[in-house]
C-alpha cells in the first residue's frame, strides 16, 4: 500500500509494510508458501494475502497509537471478513488474520480465548449459549449468526506485533523484521538493517501495483536474498560427516547452509547445518555438541506447529540419549552412522510426498 494521507495514515500504511517484509521472509523457511498478494486498487482481498499449497491466510494490519482495541472497533474488521467469506475457499487450513501493534481489551480477550471451542465444534447448533453470546458483542450488529460462527472458526489475532512506544511506533515492527533475518539468513546485525530497508521498499512498491503482478512470487524473494535460499556445499562440507553430506546432497535439498542460532519464537539453538528439501516438506537438522535435549524438543514443536514440517535431527553429539528427543520431535532422530537409515526415511518421505 502507498503512503499517502497525514502522519497518522502513513504510519500504518509503512507499519502495513512491514508487516509484509514479515510475511515475505517466510519465503525462506516455509515450503508451502507460495506467493504473497499486497493490497493495491487492483483489488487484492486483504492487507496481506499469503497463497500456500493448499490455502490462503487474508490478513488486516492495523497500527494504533494508544490504548487497547474495543470490539466496537474490530467490528469493521470482522465485517469485511464476513463480506469475504465465500471468496478464502472451503480449506480447513485456511485462515482470517488481525495483526496489530496493540493488545485487545478484555472482551475481545475473552473472545480469542473461546476461539479453539469454537473450532472444535462442528455446528452452531452445538456451540455454547455464552460463546454465542460473546460472538455477539465483537461481530457488526445484524451478522448471520451462522456467518460469525464460520468467520470465528477461521479467525486468529496476532495482538502486539512489533509493540512499541506511540511516539517511536514504527521501531518495533523494523527492528522483529531484522531480528527474523538475522535468525533466517544467519545475517549479521548489519547485514539485516540494509536487507530489511530493500524489502520493504519492494513491498512498498509491490503494494501500489495495479496488475497481477502485485503477487509477489518465491523467485522475486531469491533474487532479492539469494543467501536464503542457497545451497551452499563448500560451507558445509567440513562441518558434517561426508557420508550424510552426500546423502543429503542426494535428494537435491532447496537449502542448505549453516545458520548458526535459528531462532523460533522465544526458544534458540545452535546447528552446524540446517537443510530444507522442498519435495517432501522436510528440514534436516544437524545438532553439534553441547545443546540441552529440552530446548531442541521445544524449538521442532515450535516449528512442526507453525510450518507442519517434517524433521530428522541428526545428533553429533554421542553424549547425548537419543530417548531425550524421540519421544517429543514428530520425525526422525539419527546418529551420523545411521547412513542406510537416512536413506530410507528420506526416500519414502519422498515417495509420499
Amino acid at each position: 500500500m502507498a503512503a499517502k494521507g497525514g502522519i497518522s495514515t502513513q504510519t500504518g500504511t509503512s507499519y502495513q509494510n512491514y508487516v509484509g517484509v514479515l510475511r515475505v521472509l517466510e519465503f525462506s523457511s516455509n515450503t508451502s508458501l507460495v506467493k504473497l498478494e499486497f493490497e493495491s486498487r487492483g483489488g487484492a482481498l486483504e492487507d496481506i494475502n499469503i497463497f500456500y499449497t493448499s490455502h490462503v491466510i487474508l490478513e488486516q494490519t492495523k497500527w494504533k497509537g494508544f490504548n487497547d482495541w474495543t470490539p466496537s472497533e474490530i467490528r469493521p474488521v470482522l465485517g469485511g471478513f464476513c463480506r469475504k467469506l465465500e471468496r478464502i475457499g472451503d480449506s480447513p487450513m485456511s485462515k482470517f488474520r488481525f495483526s496489530t501493534n496493540r493488545q485487545g481489551n478484555r472482551e475481545l480477550t475473552d473472545f480469542e480465548a473461546i476461539l479453539p471451542r469454537i473450532r472444535g465444534t462442528e455446528t452452531l447448533k452445538d456451540l455454547k449459549d455464552a460463546d454465542r453470546e460473546l460472538m455477539a458483542v465483537v461481530f457488526p450488529k445484524g451478522t448471520d449468526e451462522q456467518t460469525m460462527f464460520a468467520v470465528s472458526r477461521m479467525l486468529e489475532f496476532d495482538w502486539n506485533l512489533g509493540a512499541s512506544n506511540p511516539l517511536t511506533p514504527l521501531i518495533g515492527i523494523r527492528n522483529k523484521c531484522v531480528s527474523e533475518l538475522e535468525n533466517r539468513c544467519s545475517y549479521s546485525q548489519v547485514q539485516a538493517e540494509s536487507m530489511v530497508q530493500r524489502l520493504f521498499e519492494e513491498v512498498c512498491r509491490w503494494a501500489t501495483l495495479q496488475t497481477e503482478e502485485r503477487c509477489y512470487p518465491l523467485e522475486r524473494f531469491r533474487d532479492a536474498i539469494p543467501d536464503c535460499g542457497r545451497v551452499d556445499v563448500a560451507a558445509v562440507a567440513t562441518l558434517i560427516p561426508a557420508n550424510l553430506l552426500e546423502v543429503i546432497m542426494a535428494y537435491k535439498p532447496d537449502r542448505l547452509f549453516r545458520p548458526g542460532k535459528m531462532k523460533l519464537g522465544n526458544e534458540s539453538v545452535e546447528t552446524q547445518v540446517y537443510a530444507s528439501i522442498r519435495s517432501c516438506n522436510l528440514l534436516i537438522w544437524v545438532i553439534d555438541k553441547g545443546v540441552l535435549p529440552g530446548r531442541i524438543e521445544k524449538v521442532n514443536r515450535l516449528v512442526k506447529a507453525k510450518y507442519g514440517y517434517h524433521h530428522i535431527v541428526i545428533l553429533l553429539d554421542e553424549g547425548v540419549d537419543v530417548r531425550f528427543f524421540s519421544d517429543e520431535v514428530q520425525g526422525y532422530v539419527i546418529r551420523p552412522a545411521d547412513v542406510d537409515r537416512l536413506s530410507r526415511i528420506l526416500e519414502d518421505l519422498i515417495a509420499h510426498g
